[in-house]
């Protein structure tokens, strides 16, 4: 979408209008949250077969789920997660 040449965006959410900045700003953090989230699968050990067989969603829930329960890991992806929002990149 980056390749284009657009100044507004009109997402799914028509009440939230925004413009190239704001699709930067989204794409980065949304590559931040995979990043922090493939650092921490790193440490967890996750069988595909909890998961409904082609179900994605299920998949990455399970694995959520999971990283959330450590104790070591969700204290550091919540925090990056919570501090971006507020404005501080970790």
């Amino acid at each position: 979408m980056l390749e284009l040449d657009f100044e507004i965006f009109l997402g799914a959410h028509t009440h939230r209008v925004g413009d190239r900045h704001d699709v930067e700003m989204g794409r980065a953090f949304l590559v931040d949250q995979w990043n922090w989230t493939r650092q921490a699968m790193r440490e967890v050990r996750f069988a595909p077969s909890v998961a409904e067989p082609g179900n994605l969603c299920a998949a990455q829930s399970v694995c959520f789920n999971r990283i959330a329960a450590t104790a070591a890991l969700a204290p550091t992806v919540t925090a990056k997660v919570l501090a971006h929002r507020a404005g501080r990149h970790i």
